[in-house]
């Protein structure tokens, strides 16, 4: 985990691709995609089907680990409307009874994302509580897609940004990533089965940062040169 500063607030950036925001003693998380595995099999894509438990599971440990009392989920709740299926539905409604078992004073919200427009809202027997995008919270602004806004520093998602580090001519591994931007921070996608989008190092600002995640640990990136067709490279890599 990696401690930063960003709007006046102290920050953690979490190796299970999540934000703490400690003051508040809230967490954010961007694109779980609940019940993807179920909407690719009901398209007929033989697809394990643990992904949604493994998710939740991961969400569990992570409540289990900090005094977690509000949860903000920015976009991408459900994957598409067949994710809305029975063992899809009772494993959340399981998951959201035990948490509100463990601390009653537990909220959870969600900013719709483009996902969640085709899908159709979550059940309220999960309580969530929805919120416009962007939604103001001083000195956030919370945000599916990543997009500037005078009132606030952004933390958003959609994009699951996605590092690729090359080592030789040949050899490459591809990380979830933190980017960091001058006006917000784009969060990797939570989801067990969610993948993402390569940054090219055309899409860098100049004062942006990756934070790479390995080995359940946040690697501070330092770019390299562009490589002619814009891949991103990277000249080293140290554990922030």
């Amino acid at each position: 985990m990696l401690d930063v500063e960003l709007a006046g607030e102290t920050v953690v950036l979490l190796p299970e691709r999540a934000l703490w925001w400690p003051r508040a003693r809230t967490l954010v998380l961007a694109d779980p995609h609940f019940g993807k595995d179920a909407s690719f099999r009901a398209a007929g894509i033989p697809v394990p089907a643990a992904a949604t438990q493994h998710t939740l599971q991961r969400l569990h440990n992570l409540m289990q680990a900090w005094p977690v009392r509000e949860l903000i989920v920015l976009g991408d709740f459900f994957h598409s409307a067949h994710s809305k299926n029975s063992s899809t539905l009772i494993a959340l409604r399981q998951w959201y009874t035990g948490q509100r078992q463990f601390e009653p004073e537990f909220r959870w919200h969600l900013v719709p994302g483009n996902h969640d427009q085709h899908a159709g809202l979550p059940p309220s027997e999960l309580g969530l509580e929805l919120h416009p995008d962007p939604w103001f919270f001083a000195p956030w602004v919370f945000s599916h897609a990543p997009t500037r806004h005078l009132k606030g520093f952004t933390l958003s998602g959609h994009l699951h940004p996605i590092v690729k580090l090359k080592m030789r001519k040949i050899d490459s591994v591809r990380l979830h990533c933190f980017w960091l931007q001058d006006c917000g921070l784009v969060l990797p996608a939570f989801g067990e089965f969610t993948g993402g989008a390569e940054i090219a190092y055309s899409d860098l600002g100049a004062q942006d940062q990756l934070f790479a995640i390995a080995d359940q640990k946040i690697w501070r990136l330092k770019p390299g040169e562009a490589k002619k067709r814009h891949d991103l490279t990277f000249a080293a890599a140290q554990k922030a």
